[in-house]
C-alpha cells in the first residue's frame, strides 16, 4: 500500500475551502487507485474533527456539502482498508514534525514503513498545514515523509519513491510512466541503464531530476521559444538546472552516428534529436521532443547511453 489517509491531516479551520478540498481529495484518490493496490486508513479517521466541533461523518451526512460530492467522498473512504487489520501497531505512535509532538497513528505507521524501505505517502486535505515533503521524527529516527493533497505533491512522492525503495532498472522503468506521466518511454530502457558510466544506484537520483525536468518543462519552453535551439537550451537550463543540446548538423550528416539515434515507437521510426547531459562529458538521455504524429505529441525518451558517436 503506497497511500494512507492521514487522520491528522483532515482538520480544516472553517467551511471556506471545504468543498474544494473534498473535490480535490476525490480526484487524487482516484489517481492513486489507478496505480493499483489498496489504499489504507486508520479507524481513528472516523473520529477526526473535520470542522470545528464537527466530526467527519456528521459533515458528510448533511447539506454542508453537495450531495454528489458527499457520496463520492464516502465511497472513496469506504473502499480504503484498515491498516490496523493487517499490520502491527507502530511503537511509538508519538511523532514530531516542526518541533510539535502529537499522537499520530497513520504518520507513525508510514514512518515505520519508510524504515523498512517501503514508501508510503499520507493523503491529507488541501488547505491543512501539513502538505508536501516534511521531516518527521519518532524518537531519534528522523525520516522524510510526503503529505499529498494535490497531483503535484503525488508526483513528488512517486519521484522520490525510487530512492526510498532502492529501485533497480526494471522497477524504476515500471514506475516511470506514473512518475513522469507526460513522457513516453521507448522499450528496452531498463536494459540500457547499464550503459551509463556509473552504477545505477549512483546515477538514479540525477536520472530522476532530468526526467522530471523533461516532463514538467521542456515542451512548454520549446513552444514559448518557437523551437529555436539556443533559446530553448538557455531557458531550459535557467528553469531546471539541466543541460540539454540538439544534435549538431555534423551528427545528422554522419549516417552511422545519426543511425544510432534512430528508434521505433508505436510502429513508426523516428530520431532522438536532443539529449540531456547527466554529466558534462558523459551519460546522456536521448529524446525526441515530440510532434503531433506520434505518441499524442508527447516527448519520447528513446535512449540511455554513455555517449553516442
Amino acid at each position: 500500500m503506497r497511500y494512507v489517509v492521514d487522520e491528522n491531516g483532515w482538520s480544516l479551520p472553517n467551511e471556506a475551502g471545504l468543498t474544494s478540498a473534498l473535490d480535490q481529495f476525490v480526484e487524487l484518490i482516484s489517481r492513486c487507485r489507478e496505480e493499483g493496490g489498496d489504499i489504507a486508513k486508520s479507524g481513528f479517521l472516523d473520529y477526526v474533527e473535520l470542522l470545528p466541533g464537527r466530526d467527519l461523518w456528521s459533515v458528510l451526512s448533511d447539506a454542508t456539502v453537495d450531495r454528489d460530492l458527499r457520496v463520492a467522498v464516502q465511497q472513496a473512504l469506504s473502499r480504503c482498508v484498515l491498516w490496523e487489520d493487517r499490520y502491527d501497531l507502530p511503537d511509538p505512535v508519538m511523532a514530531s514534525m516542526g518541533g510539535a509532538v502529537s499522537e499520530a497513528w497513520s504518520v507513525s505507521w508510514a514512518h515505520a514503513r519508510a524504515g523498512r524501505r517501503e514508501a508510503c505517502a499520507l493523503v491529507v486535505l488541501d488547505g491543512t498545514p501539513r502538505q508536501g515533503r516534511k521531516e518527521v521524527a519518532r524518537g531519534d529516527d528522523v525520516r522524510a515523509l510526503h503529505f499529498v493533497a494535490t497531483s503535484r505533491e503525488r508526483l513528488a512522492f512517486l519521484r522520490e519513491l525510487s530512492e526510498v525503495e532502492n529501485l533497480q532498472p526494471d522497477g524504476y522503468m515500471e514506475l516511470a510512466p506514473l512518475a513522469f506521466p507526460d513522457l513516453c518511454f521507448a522499450e528496452g530502457l531498463a536494459a540500457q541503464c547499464g550503459r551509463f558510466s556509473r552504477r545505477f544506484d549512483d546515477v538514479r537520483a540525477t536520472l530522476t531530476q532530468h526526467l522530471a525536468a523533461l516532463n514538467d518543462e521542456f515542451q512548454t519552453i520549446m513552444r514559448a521559444h518557437r523551437g529555436l535551439p539556443s533559446e530553448v537550451q538557455t531557458a531550459f537550463r535557467a528553469k531546471t538546472g539541466v543541460d540539454s543540446s540538439p544534435e549538431s548538423p555534423n551528427t545528422k550528416a554522419d549516417a552511422k552516428a545519426w543511425g544510432e539515434r534512430r528508434i521505433a515507437f508505436g510502429g513508426k521510426e523516428t530520431w532522438c534529436e536532443w539529449h540531456t547531459k547527466l554529466e558534462p562529458h558523459r551519460d546522456r538521455i536521448y529524446f525526441h521532443p515530440g510532434n503531433s504524429s506520434m505518441a499524442g505529441g508527447r516527448l519520447i525518451v528513446g535512449i540511455f547511453h554513455l555517449h553516442l558517436s
